[in-house]
């Protein structure tokens, strides 16, 4: 049995990507409107609207694409760093390295237009 919980709207053109976060407290919507929208899934209230059409959890934080720049927000949408490829951001994904010290690596990979794939240590 399925059951739809809401109908979160707020993008002006076609959604391309959705996602949720590692504790399911957050749900992120990328779209053609050059826009990451933020949203409670337990309530359906848009918490933030991000600059950037792909996006992907990361820690605690969300990093944004568009164009050629990645930025990357604390969930509540603060601003905390700025990168700048030299090709078209097309893809982009981050991981938690857990080792035997007691600080893991946070990191990002951005994927390009032009094929190539960029990796990033986030140091926040």
């Amino acid at each position: 049995t399925r059951a739809q919980m809401s109908s979160l709207e707020g993008h002006t053109s076609r959604v391309t990507s959705v996602a949720f976060s590692a504790d399911c407290s957050k749900l992120a919507s990328g779209s053609w409107d050059n826009t990451v929208k933020v949203w409670d899934p337990t309530t359906g209230a848009q918490m933030s609207s991000l600059e950037g059409n792909t996006f992907c959890f990361c820690d605690g934080h969300i990093a944004t694409g568009d164009g050629c720049t990645v930025r990357v927000y604390t969930l509540d949408g603060t601003l905390q760093a700025v990168l700048t490829a030299p090709n078209a951001v097309s893809s982009l994904t981050s991981a938690v390295e857990t080792t035997a010290s007691d600080n893991p690596r946070k990191l990002l990979a951005v994927g390009r237009a032009n094929g190539q794939v960029l990796h990033f240590l986030m140091l926040f």
